[in-house]
């Protein structure tokens, strides 16, 4: 069973050359009889959640975010994570459910980012599901970009437009050390393929100068802001914030 209603909250994306929002990423919340919001990550996580209520709630709570991106700024994005372990069930041609949603809520495409999570799934029907994402006019994320050397091989065969580095990889990177040889080494090698790297779990000041160093285009994590829901959002553009 799951305990609340299902919805999305939203954590930013900050552009470091001007420090404004470019775009957010939908996170899905419970929200309790009590107004909290408890994150849905545990009932991921958990084994014994049945997949049928997974990818009801997954869709749910895809559905809710959409169903908002039209009170956000027309040239934010957003970013949907999709799990492989979905795209696996997908019958051969079948219509791809998420495009059904952002087709149904009049969402322009080319708004959307599809952020492809956690390892695992055949990289061959990955592909084609991609491939399909980028003609109907999104774009493709891989997310904990460094995080093993499998996500070497999904670079190679999805061809993404945004690699958003591994959160513990790059804390530790910007700590110094060896690390912040390896996370320089994987930014070089995005920027030569083209792509956008993003940084998540920035919480310092000195996280972020060593981001900006690495050529990060995007950032996210609580030194600018905690995920919101999106009303949270009109109301700082409301009061002003030259963040927003």
């Amino acid at each position: 069973m799951i305990d609340g209603q299902p919805l999305a909250c939203f954590q930013p994306f900050i552009d470091t050359a001007t420090g404004r929002i470019a775009g957010v990423e939908a996170l899905g919340r419970l929200r309790q009889a009590d107004g909290r919001l408890q994150s849905v990550g545990p009932l991921f996580a958990d084994p014994r959640t049945p997949g049928v209520t997974l990818r009801r709630l997954d869709r749910q709570i895809r559905d809710n975010a959409l169903s908002r991106l039209h009170e956000a700024p027309e040239d934010w994005f957003l970013s949907l994570n999709i799990s492989p372990r979905w795209i696996n069930r997908l019958r051969p041609g079948q219509a791809l459910p998420s495009l059904k949603q952002i087709h149904h809520h009049g969402v322009d495409p080319q708004r959307i980012v599809f952020e492809i999570t956690e390892l695992g799934g055949d990289i061959r029907r990955l592909a084609d599901v991609v491939a399909r994402y980028r003609e109907a006019g999104a774009r493709i994320a891989i997310d904990d970009f460094g995080a093993g050397y499998s996500q070497l091989d999904r670079v190679l065969a999805l061809q993404p437009d945004i690699l958003k580095l591994d959160m513990r990889l790059f804390q530790e990177a910007a700590r110094g050390g060896p690390s912040s040889e390896v996370v320089r080494a994987l930014a070089q090698m995005a920027e030569k393929t083209g792509c956008w790297i993003i940084a998540e779990g920035v919480e310092t000041q000195d996280q972020l100068a060593f981001l900006q160093g690495l050529g990060c285009h995007l950032y996210q994590g609580y030194l600018h802001s905690r995920p919101l829901p999106m009303i949270g959002f009109r109301e700082r553009l409301l009061a002003g914030d030259g963040r927003g």
